[in-house]
């Protein structure tokens, strides 16, 4: 019944003369394994699952799953889709019709469907949203100084760390800050970080690459596919400048930046392709912003399966800047499992429960040394800390 609610779940990606097209599946069964696992052996189960590819040629759906059993009864069902037909918003759309199933509940009705997108985008308002986009992208990449980063050795190997800080007095701030100054906690966040680099890299005009999940154009909010693409970033404002205006600054920058984050990637693609040559490869975007909070339920992926046990949530008073000083005592901070596939200069990755963010810091060492790392993230606690104050 999930299968057939979502065509995503059964839409496989082919190479078809020389380039990809999607293969809508009419029907299909997805791979089930049910295995006897206690639930200590969950984890492996978990790292086993995420490890194996998905082979569209061959025939796979994008999603597979494995039910667990202890004591003869199915304790968890652990499902792993491919990031080409789901993101993050999606799958809690998913995991919210399992559940409705599994209670014997009815579905909702399904949302556009990916084909249907595919119609739109090809329309001529598609093609104008995407014209805006690439003209955005374009102007934009020709203001930027520098890359945000450089001086690194080519000749030695690049070495990547990923650190978490787990902090409620960051959250609860961010929050303050966002009712105070009207503006989301998303946008406090990454003003934040951004204000952190330009102190770092000394740059006046900081870029990040940020990811927009493109929920808020019409019925986007309950399709299953993936939708999430990336938008550019660029604040250009003095170090000294008020916090409230640079605030205000920061969140008329991600708008436009979102704004313009829906877009045909090919099209994008072979316009940055151009840049590059007129500018003698000077575009390069290695600075990431990735606001991955959700409500839905808890997802593993490789930058959220830290080494360490992180603090418990502390409940903090968010009207209150005192509490949220206080809470400072609570925040940890550890080191990740260095995931193979992150291998950009710097990326701040923000997820768990909306009221309660873990920031990830993943950096290339030979930018990035660790004490940095550690000392972005605290500076970065303490920047909202004293905000608020």
């Amino acid at each position: 019944m999930l299968i057939s609610q979502h065509q995503a779940l059964r839409t496989r990606i082919l190479s078809v003369d020389g380039g990809l097209r999607q293969v809508v599946e009419g029907a299909g069964t997805p791979e089930v394994e049910v295995v006897e696992a206690a639930e200590e052996e969950v984890p492996r189960l978990v790292h086993q699952l995420r490890a194996r590819p998905f082979d569209y040629a061959r025939g796979d759906l994008p999603v597979r799953a494995v039910l667990a059993r202890d004591g003869g009864a199915v304790r968890y069902v652990l499902l792993a889709f491919c990031h080409m037909a789901v993101d993050l918003f999606a799958l809690s759309i998913v995991c919210r019709d399992l559940l409705a199933l599994i209670a014997g509940d009815p579905l909702p009705p399904p949302g556009p469907q990916p084909a249907d997108l595919a119609h739109r985008q090809r329309t001529p308002a598609g093609q104008r949203r995407t014209a805006s986009a690439v003209a955005y992208w374009s102007t934009r990449l020709r203001e930027l100084e520098a890359p945000m980063f450089a001086g690194a050795d080519s000749a030695a190997p690049a070495k990547f760390r990923s650190a978490l800080l787990v902090s409620p007095a960051a959250g609860a701030a961010a929050r303050l800050l966002s009712e105070r100054h009207g503006v989301g906690d998303g946008v406090v966040l990454q003003h934040a970080c951004v204000s952190l680099l330009r102190r770092v890299t000394g740059h006046r005009i900081c870029h990040l690459k940020i990811f927009t999940n493109n929920r808020f154009w019409p019925e986007h909010d309950r399709v299953v596919a993936t939708l999430s693409q990336s938008g550019l970033f660029v604040s250009d404002q003095a170090r000294e400048t008020p916090f409230d205006e640079a605030l205000r600054h920061t969140a008329r920058a991600a708008v436009l930046a979102h704004r313009h984050a829906y877009y045909d990637q090919y099209e994008l693609d072979g316009a940055l392709d151009r840049l590059r040559q007129d500018l003698r490869g000077g575009v390069r975007l290695d600075s990431y912003f990735n606001d991955a909070r959700s409500a839905g339920p808890q997802i593993w992926t490789g930058t959220s399966h830290p080494t360490f046990d992180p603090e418990p949530d502390v409940a903090v008073d968010v009207t209150d800047p005192a509490a949220i000083r206080k809470a400072t005592a609570s925040t940890s901070f550890g080191w990740l499992a260095d995931p193979a596939w992150m291998r950009c200069n710097f990326s701040m990755r923000i997820f768990g429960a909306p009221a309660a963010p873990r920031f990830s810091l993943s950096a290339n060492t030979q930018l990035f040394p660790v004490r940095e790392m550690e000392q972005f993230l605290l500076d970065l606690e303490s920047l909202l800390v004293e905000a608020v104050a």
